[in-house]
């Protein structure tokens, strides 16, 4: 128990509070909103959890000095000083807006951080243990799978390819492994060697031109219609009166003839012979001829020229290289005539010079009857001999592909490939045994076989957290259920259950709300969706969250030794709900080691210091009281601070509110003086008596920031509204005044009155 505060200094408000005070079983601290009371609840939670940081994080500004804390707990001195305390003690318990914020929501949502602090406060200590050693068990897994992942990273860079980590670590030590290796080696050399083979192209056969079967019977053609005598007349007339092209020009021109006159000069053709030579010398039939020598003399330099002759030697050339290197392979005994390059070349061309004289004599004059001469003949046996050893040389070609393709069909790239993996594993069992990376395989199977154990205790861990969980959670559902029936709450928590996100126990639950199972959402839930955010009130959060404190602080085995510490428990509740609540704390009271209850309402203090029985405890009272130098906590007499007119008047606002009990022109009244003495109180030291509501509030517009009245700045409209009303029914009759009023506005204005109080 918490017997003695000593000490408090530099801490929030608390800038030098010396004063020690004693607490009691029961300690109810007053003190208004802005004094000093969450700060010290902040103290209490930082002895509690050993965490600084509460404190270090509300040290008095402006303070060069650090914080400075003396506090006498279960007959030891708890020391805060340097930023740390010299002790901790586990056993105190906070319910304010930080348990809320942290353990069931925080503003509209209710968030996975939430979900999980919840289910350590539903666990209860027991479930906590479980739960923390699932949670360290999963830390200790993550540490170990990163330095297993390490250890792999290392290993893994000295794998060969298409040698899995598995296999590698699987390798048992052989002795004979250089000499498998060596003649593993020499097995893939011959493979790899036949792989150069069977990437070898295979030869190409030859083709050779023809002599044009018609070639003789082409240039013994004529035309009976064209005499030579008609034809060499035309040549004789061009090559003596026309320029180059002209023969075009003639053969347009004699085309226009109508038969009778010249197209040229208009003269008669009669008796003119040169015109009638001309028309059979440009008649189609001649043309076609002529056209058929000049192409039979364009294939002759085609088929024989040099572009014939390039192609036929490049492909003799690259034949005599692969057949070379396939004869050493494919056994082949036959060779390729070695005479056949040297002679196609001037062959080619001593054929292409008789061909070409014909036809260049057929295209000058085609209507010329040309015979053949021995020339020809020469040149066509010699070429037909040729030809003959082309079909030898192609056939040879063939016999040779054959039995390159033989010696392919024989050869397997799939051996090649499967010795070529057998040497790669053989290497990697000789590495695995190297003495550098036996150490590291070692290290990786010891991290291993680590994890596993690691694993297999958090599974067992989680099966009996999931059994702890899977019991607790109905019987924690009912029991908050309970407490919001208690406080009249119209929601209700269904299937409450555990779950587990990331590794991470948490709890998850819906609203039942008029038959209706809500979930609760998040910040992406959609406006028109029912959740959380838009179907429970400020008051209806309040009062989820002080149940689920209440409900883990009753199931909690060693309630009795907790030290309970409520900071405003009742925050934006009706009357009815801070009866329950004052109740509740009294109930705790009388099992919990000590009950502190830190307040702005003198009202709400009073009633559990009234209730309180003696034989459950002593009790005491305290107020943070504040001076110009900053706050301190004195002894406060809470009796006479709540029995003064100013508590009849709120009584009877509350009645005629509650019960509709009092007469209007009373009510009209009492609520003028309750805001007046309202103010009196909660500002000690500021003087206003003798001052009227209306001169208070221009005391409060024009307060300096920090005193008392400032704190009443932010609600300067609520009371000069109140004030108008009560002015404006002071000064006529109160009889017909009130009499205007209905009781739903006057009700109203009561609610506005008793608002000032209660928030």
């Amino acid at each position: 128990m918490i017997e003695k505060i000593i000490r408090i200094k530099n801490v929030g408000k608390f800038v030098n509070s010396c004063q020690t005070i004693e607490a009691a079983k029961l300690t109810l601290i007053y003190g208004d909103n802005g004094a000093g009371k969450t700060t010290l609840c902040d103290i209490l939670r930082s002895l509690s959890e050993g965490n600084p940081a509460y404190v270090e994080g509300r040290s008095s500004l402006g303070s060069s000095d650090s914080p400075d804390i003396l506090i006498r707990l279960a007959n030891d001195n708890f020391r805060f000083k340097n930023g740390q305390w010299s002790n901790a003690h586990a056993d105190i318990v906070v319910f304010d807006k930080t348990f809320m914020h942290e353990n069931v929501f925080a503003g509209d949502y209710v968030l996975h951080d939430h979900k999980r602090n919840a289910y350590n406060v539903l666990l209860g200590s027991d479930g906590r243990q479980l739960g923390e050693k699932v949670e360290k068990l999963a830390k200790e897994i993550v540490e170990k799978q990163r330095d297993l992942r390490s250890a792999e990273k290392v290993i893994s860079a000295r794998l060969p390819k298409g040698v899995s980590l598995s296999e590698f670590l699987a390798f048992e030590e052989d002795k004979e492994i250089d000499a498998k290796l060596s003649s593993k080696k020499s097995e893939v050399q011959q493979l790899e060697d036949a792989k150069s083979i069977l990437d070898r192209r295979l030869l190409q056969t030859i083709g050779v031109p023809q002599i044009p079967d018609d070639f003789e019977s082409f240039l013994a053609s004529t035309l009976e219609t064209l005499s030579n005598r008609a034809e060499e007349s035309v040549r004789n007339h061009i090559d003596r009166c026309l320029p180059k092209g002209g023969e075009e020009w003639l053969q347009k021109g004699t085309s226009f003839s109508n038969g009778e006159t010249c197209p040229f000069c208009d003269q008669p053709l009669a008796g003119i012979e040169l015109f009638h030579a001309f028309k059979s010398y440009f008649s189609q039939e001649y043309v076609a001829l002529k056209s058929s020598a000049a192409r039979l003399h364009d294939l002759i330099a085609m088929e024989f020229g040099e572009t014939a002759v390039a192609r036929i030697e490049k492909v003799l050339g690259e034949n005599a290289l692969l057949a070379d290197a396939w004869r050493k392979n494919a056994g082949f005994p036959k060779a390729i005539p070695p005479n056949l390059m040297k002679g196609v070349a001037p062959l080619m061309e001593s054929t292409r010079l008789v061909l070409s004289s014909y036809s260049s004599r057929k295209s000058a004059s085609p209507l010329e009857e040309i015979i053949l001469g021995t020339d020809f003949r020469d040149a066509q046996k010699q070429w037909e001999e040729f030809v003959v050893k082309v079909r030898e040389y192609n056939e040879d070609i063939k016999q040779v592909n054959a039995l390159a393709q033989d010696t392919k069909d024989r050869l397997s790239t799939g051996n090649l490939r499967e010795e070529q993996a057998a040497l790669l594993k053989l290497e990697a069992q000789k590495l695995r045994f190297n003495e550098d990376v036996k150490k590291e395989c070692e290290e990786y199977l010891r991290l291993k076989k680590e994890k596993e154990t690691l694993d297999q205790k958090k599974d067992e861990a989680r099966e009996k957290l999931n059994e702890f969980s899977n019991n607790i959670c109905p019987e924690f559902e009912q029991a908050i259920n309970q407490y919001l029936d208690a406080f009249g709450a119209e929601f209700t928590l269904e299937k409450t259950t555990p779950q587990y996100l990331g590794g991470n126990p948490s709890v998850s639950y819906y609203l039942g709300i008029n038959g209706q199972r809500i979930s609760l959402g998040d910040q992406k839930t959609p406006l028109e969706k029912p959740s959380f955010k838009n179907t429970l009130s400020m008051g209806d959060r309040s009062a989820l969250a002080f149940s689920f404190f209440v409900a883990q602080l009753e199931r909690d085995p060693d309630i009795a030794n907790k030290i309970v510490v409520f900071d405003d428990p009742f925050t934006s509740q009706d009357e009815g709900r801070r009866t329950r609540t004052q109740q509740i704390i009294l109930r705790l009271g009388r099992k919990a080691k000590q009950v502190i209850v830190l307040s702005h309402d003198a009202r709400f203090l009073h009633y559990v210091w009234e209730k309180h029985n003696e034989r459950d405890g002593d009790k005491s009272c305290f107020h943070v009281f504040r001076t110009k130098e900053g706050s301190e906590l004195r002894e406060f007499d809470i009796e006479k601070a709540v029995s003064s007119d100013w508590v009849m008047r709120y009584k009877q606002l509350l009645m005629y509110h509650d019960e509709h009990l009092g007469r209007p022109k009373d009510v009209v009244k009492d609520i003028r003086l309750f805001v007046e003495e309202l103010l009196k109180i909660t500002c000690p030291g500021t003087p206003l008596d003798g001052k009227t509501l209306g001169q208070v509030i221009t005391d409060i517009r024009s307060a300096p920031q920090g005193s008392a009245l400032a704190k009443w700045q932010d609600r300067i409209d609520e009371l000069t509204d109140l004030n108008d009303f009560a002015t404006d029914h002071h000064h006529v009759d109160a009889s017909s005044s009130s009499e205007l009023l209905t009781d739903t506005e006057l009700r109203s204005w009561v609610r506005s009155a008793l608002r000032l109080l209660h928030n």
